[in-house]
């Protein structure tokens, strides 16, 4: 009986920790920004926005809004609520920035490329400060990313370059900073590059996201085995005493129901906390 009484709630924790990891994952995925960031001074800190895309000047070591097409330099983009921003508290508020290099982020684009398409290759615009556009495919060219999705223009958002005409806008982006070369992959020294500089791993793996997603669930899950086993255990002995003391049905009920809602509450405040450490 305890055996199964302990699959089944087994079964019911399970099967509402995935429905909650894969709601609050979907709703990451839409507002994005979801990776590590490194606080940064910069230069254009009173002008930029979220979304704009960051290089390094080596002439004077400092960051500022990308400028340069196709720029070598680009370090990444700026967001506002990543899952862990890294400081060392020197920084001033004022004229520095929250910058992610690797997972995900929206980016500020433009159509002076062309129209934005899913899978489209992202670099530096050299006509729009901060601005990223479409880069041709067929040609070397250093790049922040790939776009995700189509780009959402702002029709009523529009600026121009000589005698044209562009339109601006935002595209999320999968970060693969780096040379991207036709038939080729971005390359692996780039890719650690990244790593190294934003405490994440090879090919963009967040491992503080991962321990905290592990740590949750090991929370969640011993707390509801740990309720099952020792409570369980009352229930069951509950059962047998109704049929060997009928007179005191009454009494034994009340406490197998009472053992009952000490599973559900120690359960419940243990897929409580690891939810808590997950997704705070």
């Amino acid at each position: 009986m305890v055996r199964h009484v302990f699959w089944f709630f087994l079964f019911i924790f399970l099967v509402l920790f995935f429905w909650f990891l894969t709601k609050t994952s979907a709703h990451a995925n839409e507002t994005l920004n979801t990776t590590t960031a490194s606080r940064i001074t910069l230069v254009d800190a009173q002008t930029a926005q979220t979304g704009d895309i960051v290089s390094y000047t080596p002439d004077d070591n400092t960051y500022r809004l990308s400028k340069i097409f196709s720029d070598e330099h680009v370090f990444g983009v700026i967001v506002t609520s990543p899952i862990l921003l890294m400081e060392t508290g020197t920084e001033d508020a004022s004229s520095s920035v929250p910058v992610v290099r690797a997972g995900e982020a929206v980016v500020q684009v433009s159509d002076a490329g062309g129209d934005i398409h899913a899978g489209d290759i992202i670099t530096t615009s050299g006509r729009f400060l901060g601005t990223g556009e479409r880069a041709d495919r067929t040609k070397p060219v250093f790049i922040l990313g790939f776009a995700l999705k189509d780009a959402q223009f702002d029709v009523s958002e529009t600026g121009s370059f000589g005698t044209t005409s562009v339109r601006f806008g935002t595209v999320p982006v999968a970060l693969r900073i780096g040379q991207y070369v036709p038939g080729k992959e971005v390359a692996k020294e780039e890719k650690e590059n990244i790593g190294s500089t934003t405490g994440m791993g090879l090919y963009g793996i967040d491992y503080f996201s991962m321990f905290r997603y592990a740590l949750g669930a090991v929370i969640a899950l011993a707390g509801v085995i740990v309720a099952l086993r020792r409570f369980g255990d009352m229930f069951t002995q509950g059962v047998v005493s109704v049929g060997r003391n009928p007179l005191a049905r009454s009494q034994i009920r009340s406490m197998m129901l009472w053992n009952s809602l000490l599973i559900l509450l120690i359960g419940g405040l243990a897929f409580g906390v690891g939810m808590t450490i997950i997704f705070w």
